[in-house]
């Protein structure tokens, strides 16, 4: 049992609760991606494929932005913030970096890069004014906390791989965006993105995990 486990010290961390508009009339485009906002939010992003626009609607208003973000060649990862002003992907034809827009004005606000040339496997906007960016390398991953208004990493801390090209990696952060967890074969680390301690680890038995 987890509880019986010295090294877990991990509490609840639950998202912010909302209303869904129980009237949300919305027609979509026949292909298309749906991208929800991690953590949890209200807004969430439509990129329409064929018209080449995305834009957000808020499940609690049943309101739709203004197309923005047209014509972008990106790459995952990609987030969109829980307030739905932001987006975050990595273009194609950028340095690995990651790019951040307005989703109010359609242009870019900020960049990150890490310059060890890692590149970015999962991005979140844990909270309004931070971006937690997990930058994956040949020997390790890197988590980092930036600001959103001042560009500066707030915070980071690493985690070792033994070999990238054997490595199984799944990242989930916690719904209330205080937390993230790294599965990585099959040994399972919890960290606080407040302080960047570890908060739980854990060996898992590989019939356990899917």
């Amino acid at each position: 049992m987890v509880s019986a486990n010295p090294n877990w010290h991990v509490v609840a961390d639950p998202g912010p609760s909302f209303n869904v508009f129980d009237k949300l009339n919305v027609k979509l485009p026949t292909r298309l991606d749906v991208l929800y906002p991690d953590p949890v939010g209200p807004n969430v992003l439509i990129n329409d494929r064929d018209a080449k626009e995305r834009y957000v609607i808020s499940l609690e208003t049943g309101q739709i932005s203004t197309s923005v973000l047209d014509d972008l060649d990106l790459l995952d990862p990609q987030a969109v913030s829980p307030n739905g002003r932001f987006f975050a992907a990595v273009a194609r034809s950028s340095d690995r970096s990651v790019s951040i827009w307005s989703m109010e004005t359609g242009k870019k606000v900020r960049a990150f890069r890490e310059p060890d040339r890692l590149s970015a496997h999962r991005v979140s906007f844990n909270r309004e004014d931070q971006i937690t960016i997990v930058w994956d390398g040949s020997d390790e991953l890197k988590t980092s906390v930036y600001d959103m208004k001042t560009g500066n990493e707030v915070s980071h801390f690493r985690v070792p791989l033994r070999s990238n090209r054997t490595s199984q990696k799944y990242i989930a952060f916690s719904p209330g965006g205080n937390q993230v967890a790294l599965l990585v074969n099959f040994e399972l680390q919890i960290f606080d993105l407040n302080n960047g301690k570890r908060t739980g680890h854990s060996l898992l038995d590989r019939k356990s995990v899917v």
